[in-house]
């Protein structure tokens, strides 16, 4: 870690850490993104993961080419170590007070940086986990809408709400981390997802908070928002990643329990292991190879308060697999037809 004296005023050095796999149509925008922020002192991390198309050559390239005032460090993982793994490896390169997250086919406003540092010094470096509102770009890079954070500042829901993401989730793809959540845990374990595994980690040590200026292009369609036709192999793919961290939020729970009161330790427990349950009712619903798995999956899973689209999928769940895309589908035809018309 460092600081540097700037003006009189002690600026920290942060870390953005550039996430790369196969991304050769998006890597150099998001690189550029990278290297563009205004902030100073900044250390860029770029890591590529084994990419077997020519994004390791892009970068090489890209970097090749910039002459501005950021330190920057290239590494390429000999073999894949997918995508907590290619984090651990980020985060253990950084040098960084915060961890900024940079997926390869997102691209971070120029004022992304400074806009989030400045608002974790005014709040006394605080926060373990900031996030920010995004703009939604679509394969070509178009703008098709937003998402605005519902809160600006202190995450003041309780740590069950947080942990499960009710209401609303701090995005990974926005996120920033404190460098307290690295050096305290663990590497995050391979099938786990890494930004589910920093919130539960956040909420064990201290407090979130986000800011809702828009911060962050979020690219819609490719990577894990791969849409429509693979709907149901993605969210199966995303409720396992979200389950083993759970696991993992288990391990790191364990290892801190000299730490923390009683009550405390068996309050957290209790919001883990009740998520991890959920996520297995989830899978049990979303990938049965029964009508009687699936139902099992359903009736743990039904809550009758639930919004329609929820309650829509849940029921289409039931039917055979092949059946079921068709009406994931069906939505997105019928919007499609009014906007047409």
């Amino acid at each position: 870690m460092g600081v540097v004296m700037i003006n009189g005023n002690n600026r920290p050095l942060v870390s953005f850490c550039q996430m790369c796999y196969n991304q050769k149509e998006y890597i150099i925008s998001s690189l550029q993104g990278a290297l563009a922020q205004t902030y100073s002192p900044l250390e860029i991390i770029i890591s590529d993961d084994a990419s077997t198309d020519n994004s390791w050559h892009l970068i090489l390239d890209t970097v090749a080419n910039y002459k501005g005032p950021h330190r920057i460090i290239i590494n390429r993982n000999e073999q894949n170590l997918g995508l907590s793994g290619n984090w651990n490896k980020l985060c253990s390169l950084s040098h960084g007070e915060l961890f900024f997250k940079g997926d390869g086919d997102d691209i971070s406003l120029p004022n992304r940086v400074e806009k989030v540092v400045n608002e974790w010094i005014k709040h006394d470096k605080a926060p373990l986990l900031l996030s920010s509102s995004y703009i939604k770009i679509d394969m070509q890079g178009r703008q098709i809408g937003e998402y605005i954070m519902p809160i600006n500042g202190w995450d003041d829901r309780d740590d069950s709400m947080i942990c499960t993401g009710a209401d609303f989730f701090h995005i990974g793809a926005t996120s920033v981390y404190n460098r307290k959540l690295f050096d305290t845990f663990e590497p995050v374990m391979p099938k786990a997802a890494e930004d589910s595994t920093y919130t539960g980690r956040a909420v064990l040590l201290g407090r979130l908070m986000s800011v809702q200026e828009e911060l962050v292009l979020y690219r819609v369609g490719s990577g894990n928002t791969t849409g429509k036709t693979n709907y149901r192999e993605s969210m199966i793919k995303g409720i396992n990643l979200g389950l083993y961290s759970r696991y993992q939020l288990l391990e790191d729970l364990e290892s801190i329990k000299g730490q923390l009161s009683l009550e405390r330790y068996e309050q957290m427990k209790g919001i883990f292991e009740s998520s991890a349950n959920q996520h297995k009712e989830s899978l049990q619903l979303w990938s049965g190879t029964t009508f009687k798995e699936r139902l099992s999956g359903y009736r743990r899973l039904y809550n009758s308060k639930a919004p329609f689209k929820i309650k829509y999928i849940h029921t289409v769940l039931l039917l055979p697999s092949t059946l079921s895309k068709l009406l994931f589908l069906f939505p997105f035809w019928i919007k499609k037809l009014i906007v047409l018309n």
